[in-house]
């Protein structure tokens, strides 16, 4: 299953940030990792400034992706497909069986992302936000290692 998005056109700004990243990202020194109490950070530092992260939670061989955060300029840049194969490849490296993640059903950058690093829906579900006052729907993704 593929959602598909409209076509977007990035800008020629958009076109300079990529170059600029590519070079600083690709030569590994700015994709750095923290180990937590449950888990790892990993994130991007650039112009000074932490661009980017996910965190990884950590429960024997199985790893949960939390959080994807990209700040907005940063966006469509590839950051977030770079990071989550960095994790990936992290997680087979440490002998990892599993990795899990969830998303919003409205987030379709998220899940065209997910499949596209080869992760399958396991489950469709709603939780109630009281934030919302609704019920909000939710994919949850496995891909095994």
């Amino acid at each position: 299953m593929r959602v598909i998005l409209p076509n977007r056109k990035p800008s020629k700004h958009a076109y300079s940030k990529i170059l600029q990243l590519d070079h600083k990202y690709l030569s590994g020194n700015e994709l750095t990792m923290k180990q937590l109490k449950n888990g790892y950070l990993f994130w991007v530092y650039y112009n000074l400034k932490v661009i980017a992260y996910v965190l990884l939670e950590d429960y024997k061989s199985t790893y949960t992706i939390r959080s994807v955060i990209v700040l907005p300029e940063y966006r469509r840049l590839g950051l977030a497909r770079r990071m989550l194969n960095s994790c990936i490849r992290w997680a087979i490296n440490q002998s990892g069986s599993t990795i899990h993640t969830y998303t919003s059903a409205y987030n379709y950058s998220s899940m065209n992302l997910l499949i596209g690093l080869g992760f399958k829906i396991l489950k469709c579900y709603e939780t109630y936000s009281s934030m919302d006052r609704r019920y909000v729907p939710w994919i949850s993704f496995r891909r095994d290692l």
